[in-house]
């Protein structure tokens, strides 16, 4: 019923899914060896924010998350980009502006991928988009890479600021829909509300109705504008 209602929710706010034969994204849930992992979506740790897909060469405009069930009680965080650059100078901003850096997938993709992106750009139909991603997968490393090494230190800066800036916090009870602009806001997890121990013994019967913590996933673009 939860995988029904996420569906046609995801549909009526104009999200067209994207399946990639390479990547499992549809249920999101403590995988085997999951708890060896941050900043993947079926592992036990922290996520850091960022936004998805971003080494594709379609853009995902939306992402849709259902609860389907969660027990640990650990909600989806969402971060704003104008909270980041608060207290950036004008000069620094000026720079964001033409700031190129390299996109590439982690352990959610099984091949290597990437992409260079400016992180801001605009938009005349949907205003400014934000392509920022702050995680460091185990065995990529760092997701966003700048081009220029000169800029490392303005990303340095960004995961300073975003470790205090404020955030909003979903509902993680059983039922709950949300769905956010990807290129608007950055969304997060913190390390998953479960002993360590149980968590493991979960993660490793590798049946995904077993675990505690269980989210339906779209992510796509924006109909409205591919079917212009």
């Amino acid at each position: 019923m939860a995988r029904v209602v996420h569906e046609t929710l995801s549909e009526l706010f104009g999200l067209n899914d994207i399946k990639y034969p390479y990547e499992e994204h549809k249920k999101i849930y403590l995988k085997p060896g999951g708890e060896n992992y941050r900043d993947w979506g079926n592992g036990f740790g922290e996520i850091t924010p960022h936004a998805d897909d971003l080494y594709e060469d379609l853009n995902t405009d939306f992402l849709s998350l259902t609860v389907c069930r969660d027990n640990t009680n650990t909600p989806t965080e969402l971060f704003f980009p104008k909270d980041i650059f608060r207290e950036f100078s004008d000069e620094e901003i000026e720079r964001l502006l033409d700031l190129k850096v390299k996109f590439i997938s982690g352990k959610n993709v099984s091949i290597p991928k990437s992409k260079i992106r400016n992180i801001v750009e605009y938009h005349i139909d949907t205003g400014f988009k934000f392509y920022l991603d702050f995680r460091i997968d185990k065995e990529a490393g760092e997701r966003m890479i700048p081009i220029n090494s000169k800029d490392r230190k303005l990303i340095e800066k960004m995961r300073i600021k975003i470790t205090t800036c404020r955030k909003e916090k979903s509902i993680s009870r059983t039922g709950t829909f949300t769905i956010v602009a990807n290129f608007k806001v950055l969304h997060a997890r913190a390390e998953m509300h479960i002993d360590r121990d149980l968590a493991i013994e979960i993660a490793n019967t590798k049946e995904y109705y077993f675990a505690p913590r269980l989210l339906f996933r779209n992510k796509g673009q924006d109909a409205r504008i591919t079917n212009l």
